[in-house]
């Protein structure tokens, strides 16, 4: 049965916007994000999604990387929610339009999320439609936006 889930956001504490500071963050809140439940019963998407992400944010240097990462993490997630024919065709369309000479790094950075979705995580079948970091003097705000899946997908 999938576990009842809702938009939220997160305050990640910062100094200065150092991106080290995130990612110590990220790397140390991962039993802080593990799903505890909530009065209502009801699991923060953002927290699903920050746990989804973390282990594979350790090496990163900059907010550019962190913004890639991302960018993959949410194609791996909503790729391994379409059937695996749709998949097949997902991709080969997607990767039509990146340089032939970087397809095959692309689709591994791709399929690695869809594994990991699929391993951990298949049990959350919403969609990510974006996300967004903001910074400001109290830290780093993520923000995930998400829809559920019609039934008949």
């Amino acid at each position: 049965m999938a576990k009842k889930v809702q938009n939220m956001l997160i305050e990640v504490p910062t100094d200065n916007y150092d991106i080290h500071a995130v990612k110590d963050f990220i790397k140390t809140s991962r039993n802080q994000l593990d799903p505890a439940p909530r009065e209502d019963g009801i699991e923060k998407r953002s927290e699903v999604f920050m746990r989804f992400v973390q282990p594979l944010l350790s090496d990163l240097d900059n907010e550019k990387d962190m913004r890639t990462v991302l960018g993959f993490a949410i194609l791996g997630w909503n790729i391994a929610l379409t059937p695996r024919l749709r998949r097949i065709q997902l991709m080969a369309k997607g990767l039509n339009i990146i340089p032939i000479e970087e397809r095959l790094e692309y689709k591994k950075r791709i399929e690695l999320w869809v594994n990991h979705k699929e391993a951990e995580y298949a049990e959350y079948e919403w969609k990510i439609f974006d996300f967004d970091l903001k910074y400001s003097t109290k830290g780093v705000a993520l923000t995930v936006i998400t829809t559920n899946l019609p039934e008949n997908m």
